[in-house]
């Protein structure tokens, strides 16, 4: 059993088809290379050498994968553990990007206190109008069930408070 992991999901927007088809090439080229990244400082990441040479990792991975802004913001203060735990996107699994109309949709299943910020800021590098990632860790799917009456079935206005306490 995989422990520590969750559900992420990422969509943008992009001004039309032509662009959302054409990101999605862009995405998984963008998504190859932080997979490729990750490897890498996996491989090294629980050996006493990522300690003493993490910065000289950084820099390599710097070099290599320019593409992947997020690691240009990570400075070699410091063991790089955990600072890039999180950071490079874990595509241990095929990357399964898709496209309806002028949206792109990609979900995997990574470590659970991941950020997704760096696919954001990618996706507005490359044309995107609006984009953006949540966690089923975050998400309270409860939260997206409209409630309607069954007589006029407009959505149902709630009373009481958050907490589960109610008003009499």
């Amino acid at each position: 059993m995989v422990t520590g992991r969750a559900n992420f999901y990422f969509k943008a927007m992009f001004a039309d088809l032509k662009r959302a088809t054409t990101a999605v090439g862009l995405l998984r080229s963008w998504l190859n290379a932080n997979g490729d990244a990750f490897k890498l400082w996996e491989a090294k990441r629980n050996t006493g050498a990522l300690y003493q040479q993490g910065g000289k990792l950084l820099a390599e991975l710097k070099k290599k994968y320019p593409q992947i802004r997020a690691l240009s913001k990570i400075k070699a203060v410091g063991e790089p553990v955990n600072e890039l735990a999180g950071v490079l996107i874990d595509t241990d699994q095929e990357i399964e990007l898709k496209n309806e109309r002028n949206l792109v949709f990609y979900s995997a299943n990574v470590w659970h206190m991941s950020n997704w910020n760096s696919m954001i800021d990618y996706a507005f590098d490359i044309g995107a109008i609006s984009a953006g990632w949540i966690s089923d860790e975050y998400a309270n799917f409860y939260d997206g069930i409209q409630l309607i009456s069954r007589n006029d079935k407009q959505p149902a206005k709630l009373e009481g408070k958050k907490n589960g306490k109610h008003k009499k």
